[in-house]
C-alpha cells in the first residue's frame, strides 16, 4: 500500500515565478540576447534567466520531495567517453504547487514519465514540458 503525504505551499509564489521577478539578481546583461524584465527598465541575459529558472523549479520540487536526483555515469561516442547525467524518479509525495506554475507542470509531467519509465532524465522533463 503506497501512502501519499500532500503538503500545502507557504508561499503564494513558486520559486521559478520569483526568480522571474527578480532577475536581475540571476542574470546579467550581455552584449546580444537580452530581455527587458517586467517590473524594471533592467534587461537582462535571456539564456541566463531561462536557465536560472528551470534551475530553480527543478531544485524546488526536488526539496519537496516531489523528485529524486541521482547522478549517474553514461558512455557515450560508442562507449569511448563517460559523461555525467542526471536522473530523476518520481515519489509518492503530492506537494500542491500554486497553479500553472512550472513546478506543478514538472510535478505532473514527472508523474506521467514515472509511468513509461522507471527513471528518466532531467533533460526528458524538460523537453516533454517544452
Amino acid at each position: 500500500m503506497v501512502i501519499t503525504q500532500k503538503i500545502e505551499p507557504t508561499l503564494p509564489l513558486s520559486p521559478s515565478e520569483l526568480v522571474l521577478l527578480n532577475g536581475e539578481h540571476f542574470a546579467q546583461k550581455v552584449m546580444i540576447g537580452n530581455i527587458q524584465l517586467m517590473h524594471s527598465e533592467a534587461s537582462v541575459s535571456f539564456s541566463q534567466l531561462g536557465e536560472s529558472i528551470l534551475a530553480a523549479a527543478v531544485l524546488a520540487v526536488r526539496s519537496t520531495g516531489n523528485l529524486d536526483l541521482d547522478i549517474r555515469l553514461e558512455k557515450v561516442m560508442f562507449g569511448l567517453r563517460k559523461v555525467k547525467s542526471l536522473y530523476a524518479e518520481s515519489t509518492t509525495i503530492i506537494n500542491s504547487w500554486p497553479d500553472y506554475s512550472l513546478e506543478s507542470q514538472f510535478v505532473q509531467i514527472a508523474a506521467r514519465l514515472d509511468k513509461e519509465v522507471e527513471t528518466f532524465k532531467i533533460s526528458d522533463l524538460i523537453y516533454t514540458w517544452l
